[in-house]
């Protein structure tokens, strides 16, 4: 049986596990799209494999995630850094492209922090629940990094209700 120190030194001994149970909310009718950037700082020794989170939806529309192509990545990476504000423009821009099928209950891999990471958006759920959950696995500080990055802390459970 590992030590508790020999166990955290491995890069995956800890785990963030959001889950967001949601109501109904428009805020997605326009998709927002976006590529995951750098969740932490990887202190995993070389060679470094790409970083994942997995994402299941449990209830409600699955994410949306556009197909990955050339043409695509060119579109994308033609528009200068965006801000919410310009999400309308950002949608129709990237309208042409097809969106690959996501089922409820399917399992995603999204790699993050990387240029081929998949193009995603939340999916409009404006007339219906959602529950959704994710996990990140990385060294407890990796997480603990990335807590204060995001201003969260952790290890903290909470329950928002809105």
């Amino acid at each position: 049986m590992p030590t508790a120190t020999q166990a955290e030194a491995k890069p995956t001994h800890s785990c963030w596990f959001p889950i967001r149970m949601s109501q109904p909310d428009t805020s997605f009718a326009i998709p927002r799209w976006h590529r995951d950037g750098r969740l932490f700082d990887c202190s995993c020794p070389e060679p470094r494999v790409p970083h994942s989170k997995y994402a299941i939806t449990l209830l409600g529309p699955g994410t949306r995630v556009l197909k990955p192509s050339q043409e695509l990545d060119a579109a994308y990476d033609s528009v200068e850094w965006w801000r919410d504000e310009q999400r309308e423009r950002i949608a129709s821009g990237l309208s042409r492209f097809e969106q690959a099928e996501v089922k409820t209950g399917q399992v995603i891999r999204f790699s993050w922090g990387q240029n081929d990471s998949p193009i995603h958006s939340e999916p409009d759920f404006g007339d219906c629940h959602r529950a959704f959950a994710s996990i990140l696995a990385g060294s407890r500080e990796e997480l603990r990094a990335m807590c204060r990055m995001r201003k969260k802390t952790h290890g903290e459970s909470r329950v928002i209700s809105r």
